[in-house]
């Protein structure tokens, strides 16, 4: 598909002024991946999610982002539905159980995607 010059004029303002109005989200997706996003038309994962966080409003958003909310949600709605069990929940790493930190356990952070530990070791 071929955009005109008068599009992509529009593409670049909109870029341009996104970049002036909200710098340090520029810099912090440029800082990550590399490459500074175009708001304008998004075309990446990376760029569709933050286009998301920035423009879409709805409040599933937040509770779909969310590993443990999303459980929770679909508990509610699904309580048939297996799931893996959650065996702590808990915000410092140094409150684990000893227990969980043998082979064969993972540890998931909630708070990012793509964020996991596979414990190897007993030993803190």
């Amino acid at each position: 598909m071929t955009t005109s010059l008068s599009d992509r004029a529009v593409f670049a303002l909109t870029n341009a002024w996104f970049s002036l109005t909200r710098p340090l989200f520029v810099l912090r997706f440029w800082r990550k991946t590399g490459v500074w996003p175009d708001i304008a038309r998004p075309r990446t994962v990376n760029e569709l999610v933050q286009w998301r966080k920035l423009f879409d409003r709805n409040p599933a958003f937040v509770t779909f982002s969310d590993k443990l909310a999303t459980k929770q949600w679909i508990a509610e709605r699904l309580p048939a539905l297996p799931q893996p069990e959650t065996l702590w929940v808990g915000v410092r790493p140094e409150d684990v159980p000893d227990a969980l930190l043998t082979p064969g356990h993972i540890i998931k952070t909630n708070n990012a995607s793509g964020g996991r530990t596979t414990c190897r070791t007993a030993s803190r």
